[in-house]
Parts: structure tokens; C-alpha cells; sequence
């Protein structure tokens, strides 16, 4: 009985993120002539909704954010991850992250600095490419796994954090916007 509510749990989690993903990966395809500017497309802040799994470790529950704001610097070199909040079920929840990473020339992501993380500075952890960020990073016993596009004016962010046996500790989805006219309050 266990197994089949995580399953449904996880179902309705995936579902939209696989049929967004499908939508991006055709939104990709008619854009295919678009230059390459590795993480400009990210920087400043970003403002919009969200929703937060959480694994069986905080019981199985899916929360609503009905708030995320996100601050990134990007440029062709460097892709910084600054301060953020999710405001999920009425309740505040900060991100304190100060991670750097670096890109190189053919837009692969490499490690710089965290005061939480312990990865080696120059390992490789990801790319960047057309509008699409992803950065897969393994600390000890865990794994983070965050994709970041942007389709016209909205940022997807899409972050999976597993424990060392694969299941998710949590997984955490928004939609975001720099332009505030496009949020209905």
C-alpha cells in the first residue's frame, strides 16, 4: 500500500514537469537559431509561483507556493546562485545560497565556491546552453539536480534532491517572471 501512494505522489509531481519539459524541448526546436549566451538569460530577480514534494522523510506531502523569488548574477563567465524565498502553505522559507560557478568557453559549468557545499573547486558539474541551465551536483550522500530555462519572458526552475539511495528528499518546481504585470494577484 506504501509503494503505490508514493508512486501516485510522485506521479502527480512528474507528470507536469515531464509534459513542461516536452513543451520546451518543441519550443527549442522552432528556436534552434538562437545564439548562445550561456547564463545573461538568468541574471537579476526573479518573481512567481511555485510548488514544493516533499519525500517520505517529511511525509510525502506536496505543499503550494504561492510566492518564489529567486536572484541570480549570470553572465558568459560566472553563474551565481544569491538570496531567495518560497512562501509554501502560509509559511516563510528562505534560501541562503551564495554558490558560484564558472562557465567555460563551450558552456560547460564548473564549480567555484559555497559555503554549504563541499564539492572540489573545477569540477565539472553541468552546461549551459540556448536558454537552458542544468547543474547536477553530488555532496556526500545526496544529489542536486536543478534545471533552469527561459522561454520569452518566464524562468523555469525545476530542482530534484535525492538521498544516496535515489529517492527524493524533496523536488521543487516554479514558474517565474522580471516582469511583475504578469503575476495576478
Amino acid at each position: 500500500m506504501t509503494l503505490a501512494r508514493e508512486f501516485w505522489f510522485s506521479f502527480f509531481i512528474f507528470l507536469p514537469n515531464f509534459l513542461m519539459a516536452q513543451f520546451v524541448m518543441a519550443a527549442d526546436q522552432v528556436q534552434s537559431s538562437k545564439v548562445d549566451d550561456r547564463a545573461t538569460f538568468l541574471d537579476g530577480e526573479w518573481t512567481g509561483t511555485g510548488s514544493f514534494f516533499l519525500g517520505k522523510d517529511w511525509g510525502n506531502q506536496i505543499m503550494s507556493c504561492s510566492e518564489v523569488k529567486l536572484k541570480y548574477v549570470g553572465t558568459k563567465t560566472k553563474y551565481e546562485v544569491h538570496e531567495g524565498f518560497a512562501v509554501c502553505n502560509g509559511k516563510l522559507n528562505p534560501f541562503n545560497d551564495d554558490t558560484k560557478f564558472g562557465i567555460k568557453e563551450d558552456g560547460t559549468i564548473f564549480y567555484v565556491s559555497s559555503k554549504d557545499h563541499t564539492l572540489i573547486p573545477d569540477t565539472i558539474v553541468g552546461s549551459v546552453r540556448d536558454g537552458t541551465l542544468h547543474t547536477a551536483t553530488v555532496h556526500e550522500n545526496s544529489t542536486d539536480d536543478v534545471t533552469i530555462m527561459r522561454k520569452g519572458d518566464i524562468l523555469i526552475y525545476r530542482q530534484w534532491h535525492a538521498a544516496s539511495e535515489g529517492n527524493p528528499a524533496y523536488v521543487f518546481t516554479a514558474i517565474l517572471t522580471q516582469d511583475p504585470s504578469l503575476i495576478k494577484k
